[in-house]
This record gives structure tokens, C-alpha cells and sequence, in this order.
């Protein structure tokens, strides 16, 4: 059986292979990827989108491979995307595009985000009317109704936008993304777009150079902070999140512990769950497990039981990092000297990504003070009491 041809991957992670007479792509991936294909298709089997006669699909799991880590799919034949949109007469593309914007708004509508919609993911098999999902590495967001315009302007903007804006000159921007978006925001020329590594080091870099003084502490929740260019707002609790997600992910550690803790009423899942966080876990009696190992930052927490049983829940290890930065951070509603405020501001803002929380929600609201002069018509006031027409 000849293999067909398909866009270049890295094969050190990927592989096309022919099994039982069919084509399926065998894939080094992580369990979160599966679990989320097998979630978005029993979301599509009760909300079907179909898009000018185009059905929308997840690419069909054949096989999980736990212990190596080996995802399999089908391997659906069709064009992608992101070749089509190279190749096709500039009729096709608008009508194309047009089709994908009203597919964005039929997702947004069915409570579907999909975390990887970028056109090198997708593949439509124009013979069989179908438009085939094929990656799910990133964050998915199923709902049983339909998704606020601020959350869908921030999902889609986040990642989509940037890999089609790659792709399209401005024209076709406007056709895909015009009215989609609760914010006004560029479009981006192809020629002025750079790495993206670069271009969030920059961004970072910047933010880190601003020299940030701390005067305020609003509701116990805010953090007031005055630069030579404006005022911040920042919320404690995520930006000090930020803070501790990013030192668990340089250095995360397990540590065995003398007495363990005793767990109850664990379900197989949750006990696949810390085995693959590499924590110790024995059976201690009927329904009893002894966790022997635990992540270093609950050796001084009172609540390290509760902690464990939350990360019983989780997944792969970034979650568990996530949901332990966001139990061991500052709450809201705490009330914070300056210095100790400060010392938030000095760490947060030399983060790797300062920008928003490890769940995605932004850290900070920037009031420049050329916004706060318009807003205030301090132009107009300062001409009038100088004389000035």
C-alpha cells in the first residue's frame, strides 16, 4: 500500500504508518491530547456544527498507549488548510474564509473552543463534506452554552489570530476576523511579522526595565503601582501565581516525607493521576493509600491533604503545577504592607510570561497617562486656562 504524501512533521515525535491495511499517524503525545479528542468528540455528537455543507470532526482515535505515551489516529485524506489557502485562486480563498468565519462563530455559539484552531490543523476532505480537527495538544473549553464575546475575543486572539495573520495578507485578515472581536486591534502585516519567541522576549524585556513603585493596595486585591508613564493595576493573588508557576517549573521537586499521608476512596483515575506525577503511593488497607512522596512545597502546608486530593484530579504534571502555584499563592481580599507589595511587583514583572496567569487571565490594567489626559480632556483645559484658541 503507497503511503500519501503530508505536510512535513517532526518525525522524531510523528510517524505515518500503514497498520492492517490502513493509514493511521502515530503520534508521541501526552494524555491530556487523547482525553481532550474523546471530549470534543462526544461534544460534537451532541452539538453538530456543520458550515456550508462542511461537517465538523474530530480526527477518530484508534489507539492510547499509556506507558509510551503514543497517541493513534486515522490518518484523513483531504486538503490542509494552510496549503490550501497558499495555493487556491483568490475567489476560492474568500469564499473559504468566509466559511471558517462563520465556523468561529458556530464554536463560539456551541460553547466549542478549540485551543489549536490554526489552518495547518485542519484538513477538509471536500469528497466526503468533512472538516477534520487533527490536534488537541492545547486547552480546549466545552460548554453547554454559548461563550461570552470578552472570552471568545481572548481565546481566538491568543493563538489563532497570530497563525493565520502568518498566513494572510491584511485583505484576508479582514474578511476572517472583522466583527468576530470585542477589542480593537491590529491587523498584522506579513512582512513586519517576527519570531515569536523574539517578540515576547521584547515584550518581556520591556516590562521588566519599567520601574514600577507600589503606593496603594485597593479592596485588598490591588495592587496600585505608578510609572513615569502612567499607573497599574495588578491583582495579588495571580500575579503572585505567576511568581511561584514559574519557579515550580525550574524547579520542581518530589521529596519522601517520614510519615505519609493517608488518602481515602481514591478512584483508579486518581491514582493513575499521582503515580504519574511521580509521587509514592501505596495501598494502606481497603479504600486507604499512603502517599510517601509529595512535591516539595507541601512539606510546610497544613492543608498538603486537601492539596493532594486536588492534584488526584488533575492530569499532567504542568496542571498539577498550576493548580499547586494557584492553592499556595496570596489570596484576594489580603491585606499587604507596601514592602511586601513591592516585593510582588519586583519579582512578577521579570516573570518569562508576566502578562497573564497561568490560566490566561491578564495580571494587570494599564491606565497610561495620555489615556488619562483624553479621558480627562487635560489637553482642552490646560489651552483654555493659558488663553490658548
Amino acid at each position: 500500500m503507497k503511503l500519501p504524501r503530508v505536510l512535513s512533521f517532526d518525525s522524531s515525535r510523528v510517524s505515518l504508518v500503514e497498520k492492517n491495511g490502513q493509514c493511521v499517524i502515530v503520534k508521541k503525545s501526552l494524555q491530556r491530547e487523547y482525553t481532550q479528542m474523546i471530549e470534543a468528540q462526544r461534544h460534537l455528537c451532541l452539538n453538530p456544527i456543520v458550515i456550508d455543507g462542511l461537517t465538523l470532526r474530530v480526527v477518530p482515535v484508534t489507539n492510547w498507549d499509556n506507558k509510551r505515551e503514543l497517541l493513534t489516529t486515522i490518518y484523513c485524506g483531504g486538503s490542509n488548510l494552510e496549503e490550501y489557502l497558499r495555493g487556491c485562486s483568490s475567489i476560492d480563498r474568500v469564499r473559504l474564509l468566509s466559511t471558517l468565519k462563520h465556523l468561529l462563530l458556530a464554536m463560539k455559539g456551541t460553547g466549542f473552543l478549540w485551543g489549536d484552531f490554526a489552518p495547518r490543523n485542519i484538513i477538509i476532505d471536500w469528497f466526503n463534506s468533512i472538516m477534520w480537527l487533527c490536534d488537541f495538544e492545547r486547552k480546549i473549553v466545552l460548554r453547554e452554552c454559548p461563550v461570552s464575546d470578552v472570552g471568545f475575543t481572548r481565546y481566538i486572539r491568543n493563538y489563532s489570530f497570530e497563525e493565520f495573520s502568518s498566513l494572510l495578507l491584511i485583505e484576508d485578515q479582514n474578511i476572517l476576523f472583522d466583527g468576530l472581536f470585542t477589542e480593537e486591534f491590529g491587523k498584522v502585516a506579513i512582512e513586519n511579522i517576527s519570531s515569536k519567541s523574539q517578540e515576547n522576549n521584547d515584550n518581556v524585556e520591556k516590562l521588566g526595565l519599567i520601574d514600577l513603585k507600589v503606593i496603594a493596595q485597593s479592596r485588598n486585591t490591588y495592587i496600585i503601582a505608578e510609572h513615569s508613564q502612567g499607573i497599574w493595576l495588578i491583582e495579588q493573588h495571580i500575579a503572585h501565581e505567576r511568581i511561584l508557576y514559574e519557579k515550580l517549573k525550574n524547579q520542581w521537586q518530589i521529596v519522601t516525607i517520614e510519615t505519609p499521608i493517608i488518602l481515602n476512596k481514591l478512584l483508579p483515575k486518581q491514582v493513575e493521576n499521582l503515580i504519574n506525577l511521580s509521587l509514592e503511593i501505596d495501598s494502606f488497607g481497603e479504600d486507604l493509600w499512603a502517599i510517601r512522596s509529595i512535591p516539595e512545597t507541601l512539606l510546610q502546608r497544613e492543608d498538603s491533604l486537601d492539596a493532594l486530593m486536588e492534584l488526584s484530579w488533575g492530569g499532567d504534571l504542568d496542571s498539577a503545577q498550576v493548580a499547586m502555584a494557584c492553592r499556595s499563592a496570596i489570596r484576594n481580599g489580603t491585606k499587604l504592607t507596601i514592602k511586601e507589595m513591592q516585593n510582588i511587583v519586583n519579582e512578577w514583572k521579570i516573570t518569562k510570561n508576566p502578562h497573564t496567569c497561568p490560566h490566561g487571565r491578564p495580571i494587570y490594567l494599564s491606565l497610561e497617562e495620555s489615556s488619562l489626559y483624553r479621558f480627562f480632556r487635560r489637553h482642552w483645559v490646560l489651552g483654555k486656562s493659558h488663553g490658548i484658541n
